[in-house]
């Protein structure tokens, strides 16, 4: 992601002159986004572009990803995006849960997220609207993650409803990490065919 340093400076700069974002609370998230470790892993097979708009429903269950224009190898994080461009804070614990990522590559993929975020809202917001509303809220979940988040606080594992200690404060309810993911042998697929239905 530090090779897109720039523009999602350049992007914080604006967007914050406009009063579309609090500039200093998006510096300081990005700033954390590029402290963290990257993937020194064997490069893995992704979609890089898991967007609403890629993504098509029928019945109420997924029935196609399309627009392979992306499709590359890379870090899988960039494929974790889809928490905070299409899961509510409400459910995106659930995916978590079900992906089985650690930390880090979520926290990376919540940073692409951002990245994406950011740059879609000061590039498409009038050459393409739609998708600059995509980059708008996915921009504006990953920065509520970023501000409700302590990493020494343990919340409720959703799928065992099995309580950790201190949980976060209630303005932070529904939007916050949660309990370290069990270990379930599912496909990330089983929990967007279960919750997308829009």
């Amino acid at each position: 992601m530090s090779t897109r340093d720039d523009d999602v400076r350049a992007a914080i700069r604006d967007l914050g002159a406009d009063g579309t974002v609090d500039g200093d609370a998006a510096t300081a998230a990005w700033e954390e986004v590029l402290r963290l470790p990257q993937w020194d892993g064997e490069p893995v097979w992704i979609h890089s572009d898991l967007l609403p708009g890629t993504l098509l429903v029928r019945e109420g269950k997924l029935s196609s990803v399309i627009d392979f224009g992306g499709l590359g190898v890379g870090d899988p994080a960039c494929d974790m995006m889809v928490a905070w461009t299409l899961f509510s804070a409400e459910t995106r614990g659930l995916f978590r849960e079900v992906s089985d990522v650690d930390d880090v590559t979520w926290a990376r993929g919540r940073g692409w997220a951002l990245c994406f975020g950011l740059m879609a809202e000061h590039y498409y917001r009038v050459k393409n609207p739609i998708l600059a509303g995509v980059g708008r809220r996915a921009m504006f979940e990953a920065l509520a993650d970023y501000q409700c988040e302590d990493r020494r606080l343990l919340l409720v594992r959703p799928l065992s409803g099995r309580r950790c200690q201190n949980p976060l404060p209630e303005h932070c309810h529904g939007r916050a990490r949660r309990c370290p993911p069990a270990s379930t042998p599912q496909a990330i697929t089983t929990v967007i065919i279960t919750v997308v239905i829009y």
